[in-house]
C-alpha cells in the first residue's frame, strides 16, 4: 500500500487539469483545452493504478490503458475509447507544449513521423472540442466500469 494512499492526490490533480481545459476552452486557449483535456486523462489513469499500487511513470496513454485492462481485467481500448482516440490525445501532449526540435535531430525525425500519420498540429475550436469529447468520453467509461 505504498502508492495506493496517493489517489486522492492524483485523482484531484486529474480533476484539476478537466477543469482547466474548460477553462482555456472558455477563453479561446485551444493548444491549452487540448493539453490540460491529455493531462487530465494521464492522471486519472495513473490515479486508477495508484488505487492497485501500480506506478507507471509514463505519459503514452495507450500504454497506461494497457496497464489498467492488464491490473484490472477490464477492457478500455476498444471498449470506451479507441486506440486512435488515445493516439490522438498522446500528440497533443507532445505538440501542445513544445515547439518543433531542431533539424536533423533524432527529436525532430520523430516530429515529422507524427506529423505525416496524423498532419501538422492544427489548434482551433473545431480540435479542441473533438479533445474534450475524448476526455469526456474517457472520464464517463472509466466510471461506468467501477474505475473510479
Amino acid at each position: 500500500m505504498v502508492y495506493s494512499s496517493l489517489f486522492d492526490d492524483w485523482f484531484e490533480r486529474a480533476e484539476e487539469d478537466k477543469k482547466l481545459a474548460y477553462q482555456a476552452f472558455s477563453a479561446g486557449i485551444y493548444r491549452g483545452t487540448c493539453f490540460h483535456a491529455q493531462q487530465s486523462v494521464e492522471k486519472l489513469f495513473k490515479a486508477i493504478l495508484i488505487k492497485r499500487d501500480v506506478f507507471a511513470p509514463i505519459h503514452d496513454l495507450i500504454k497506461l490503458a494497457v496497464l489498467i485492462e492488464n491490473e484490472y481485467q477490464v477492457k478500455v481500448v476498444g471498449n470506451i475509447v479507441s486506440d486512435r482516440e488515445l493516439e490522438v490525445l498522446n500528440i497533443h501532449y507532445i505538440f501542445s507544449r513544445y515547439a518543433p526540435p531542431p533539424r536533423g535531430t533524432p527529436e525532430r525525425a520523430k516530429w515529422e513521423n507524427i506529423i505525416k500519420k496524423y498532419g501538422p498540429p492544427k489548434y482551433d475550436k473545431s480540435v479542441a472540442e473533438g479533445v474534450l469529447r475524448i476526455m469526456e468520453k474517457i472520464w464517463d467509461g472509466v466510471g461506468k466500469l467501477g474505475l473510479i
